[in-house]
C-alpha cells in the first residue's frame, strides 16, 4: 500500500519577454518552477455551539466564544482586557461578571489558553486564522495520562507569544 504524503506539489510557469532594443525583436523565454509545500491536514466542521456543548458549558458561554473569535488575530491570540470586554458586554447585553465567568469556564476546559493577563490563545487544535504554514507552527500535541488528565506539548515558545 503506498505510503500517504504529507506534501502537495506545487508547479507555476512564468514567462518572461524581452525585447531587443535595436532590432525591436520579441524574445521570450519560459521558466517552470515545482516546489513542494505541507498539505493541510483532514478537518471535520464543528460548530461553536458543539464545542460547548462537548465540553459541557452553558450555552450562552457559545456567544461570548465567537465575540472572542471576532477579534482573534493570526497567530491565536484574543486580547480580552477591559476595554474590548465592556465592548463585548454592550455588544452581547451581558454583565461583565457574565463575561468573566464565561471566559474563566473557556479557559478551564482548555479551549483558551491563558498567555498574559487579559491575553489569550485559541486552541489550536480547535481554532486557526492563517495560511496553513502560519497555523501549522503554533499546532499543539495533546495526550492524556491514564489516569485522564491532559498534557500539552508545543513547540512555540510561551515567551514568543507574549504581545505585552
Amino acid at each position: 500500500m503506498a505510503e500517504k504524503q504529507d506534501k502537495k506539489t506545487i508547479r507555476f510557469k512564468e514567462v518572461t519577454e524581452h525585447v531587443d532594443i535595436e532590432t525591436g525583436e520579441v524574445q521570450s523565454y519560459e521558466r517552470k518552477s515545482v516546489f513542494q509545500v505541507d498539505k493541510e491536514p483532514e478537518y471535520v466542521k464543528l460548530y461553536l455551539r458543539d464545542i460547548i456543548r462537548l465540553n459541557g458549558l452553558p450555552p450562552a458561554t457559545g456567544k461570548v466564544l465567537n465575540a472572542l473569535l471576532q477579534s482573534m488575530g493570526y497567530n491565536n491570540i484574543i486580547p480580552a482586557y477591559a476595554p474590548i470586554k465592556k465592548v463585548i458586554c454592550r455588544d452581547l447585553g451581558v454583565t461583565m461578571h457574565t463575561l468573566n465567568k464565561a471566559i474563566d469556564n473557556l479557559y478551564k476546559k482548555d479551549i483558551l489558553i491563558r498567555i498574559d493577563r487579559g491575553i489569550y490563545m485559541a486552541d489550536p487544535e480547535l481554532f486557526g486564522r492563517g495560511t496553513w504554514g502560519e497555523i501549522k507552527e503554533i499546532r499543539m500535541m495533546v495526550t492524556y495520562t491514564e489516569d485522564g488528565k491532559k498534557q500539552i506539548k508545543t513547540e512555540v515558545d510561551k515567551d514568543q507569544l507574549k504581545l505585552f
